[in-house]
């Protein structure tokens, strides 16, 4: 059994833990294990687990795993509703000192790459309001000529804000292509950055490709068989369309897809599977090429093992 490394003593004053990895590789878990060593509450840094009603495509927590450890910045809005950046920023500063003040460590599991960035660098997102022209003429595009043409059009004009972007994810997509038409300029010379209100460590789980590979598709397989395909009907019956802002995470358009007899069963599988690795992929691009330090720590490796030494050194710092 684990050591408990509590004390009552340690300052947790601006001091946050992030911990990151890939899709699929058991960063929820890890936390729960983090949980049993020092006190913690988690803040949900990925996109798609702030929406109501959407738990097994998007692995949210049980609730097992919520009365183990406080959650915050879960089930905040229906998936027919817009949450923005700026928004997730004011949330997650205010969790995460209410958190220090209750003498825990803030652990921020993500996730959405976008969301860790911004919070590790102190952005301060350009204020753009919504133009409904300019998002109707990119989901035509869209419709026209798949999301994967919107992506390269942001790759050729913003390289270093399309790597925090997944190529499916309509929304961001479209609202990063507004923002740039809108402002002139790319988003990643016009976002303001301030330091970083935070002394933190960021830990990245790892794992070997084909180890990953083989995680994420027992994830796909468990994820039907504790039922999304009923989790998706449920969505539909209440009105959620395939284009709301939630219901684009891979797993939901392929099995409406299959709903709807444009594809089997069989392919719907096949392409949650296969979309999921290439969100692996591009999730270890943005970990390579991110500016601020990660450990990164292999899942094979005793991981809570090594995060003791990790965080005991943290602790021990005079930053």
């Amino acid at each position: 059994m684990q050591k408990s490394l509590h004390n009552p003593k340690y300052n947790t004053s601006n001091k946050v833990i992030f911990l990151l990895g890939p899709t699929g590789i058991g960063k929820s878990k890890f936390a729960l294990e983090i949980a049993k060593l020092i006190p913690i509450e988690i803040i949900n840094a990925d996109s798609k687990q702030i929406y109501k009603f959407m738990n097994i495509g998007t692995s949210k927590p049980n609730n097992q795993d919520l009365k183990i450890v406080k959650h915050h910045l879960i089930n905040l809005i229906n998936p027919n509703e817009e949450f923005s950046l700026q928004e997730f920023l004011n949330r997650a500063k205010t969790t995460i000192n209410k958190i220090a003040d209750n003498n825990k460590f803030p652990v921020v599991v993500g996730g959405t790459n976008q969301y860790i960035t911004a919070l590790i660098e102190g952005w301060n997102p350009p204020v753009v309001k919504a133009n409904k022209e300019l998002r109707n003429k990119y989901q035509d595009l869209i419709n026209k000529n798949g999301s994967e043409f919107l992506f390269q059009q942001l790759q050729a004009i913003d390289p270093e804000t399309a790597i925090k972007i997944h190529p499916n994810n309509h929304r961001r997509l479209i609202r990063a292509l507004e923002i740039i038409e809108t402002t002139g300029t790319k988003i990643s010379t016009s976002i303001r950055k301030v330091k970083p209100e935070y002394n933190f460590i960021a830990i990245a789980l790892t794992t070997s490709r084909p180890i990953l590979y083989s995680l994420i598709d027992k994830r796909v397989d468990l994820m039907l068989k504790n039922g999304l395909e009923q989790e998706v009907k449920t969505l539909l019956k209440k009105g959620y369309l395939k284009n709301n802002p939630g219901m684009n995470s891979i797993g939901y358009g392929e099995i409406i897809d299959y709903l709807e007899k444009k594809i089997s069963y069989e392919k719907a599988i096949q392409l949650i599977k296969y979309r999921t690795h290439k969100l692996v992929r591009q999730q270890y691009t943005w970990l390579n090429a991110r500016k601020f330090n990660i450990s990164f720590i292999d899942i094979n490796n005793n991981p809570i093992k090594i995060f003791e030494k990790i965080f005991m050194n943290f602790i021990n710092s005079k930053n």
